[in-house]
């Protein structure tokens, strides 16, 4: 699971410096970080934020991150996650049809 989090994790950096979305330079973790654990959350944890962010937050991939605070800045990319999210579905289904 960790090279998968980790090829969503550059994939989605890729695509948000394409979209010119710039990280907060107060925050420790970056928006990359944020929209990976929000994918992983909808697409391996049926859509349960809070399961995703457990799962991730002791883990040593990212800064840990208080779930309020996760929140708030998943609504702050909302703009972003439409683009993002469309596109590795669309990559990821046709990598597996499945």
């Amino acid at each position: 699971m960790e090279r998968k989090i980790i090829a969503i994790y550059c994939l989605i950096d890729e695509m948000l410096k394409g979209l010119n979305v710039k990280n907060d330079v107060r925050a420790k973790i970056t928006n990359a970080e944020i929209l990976t654990i929000a994918y992983l959350a909808v697409s391996d944890f049926n859509g349960n934020y809070r399961k995703a962010h457990l799962y991730l937050n002791p883990s040593k991939l990212f800064y840990p991150i208080d779930y309020s605070r996760f929140i708030r800045r998943i609504n702050e990319l909302y703009d972003a996650i439409e683009t993002v999210f469309g596109y590795l579905s669309g990559l990821f289904s046709t990598i597996h049809p499945s």
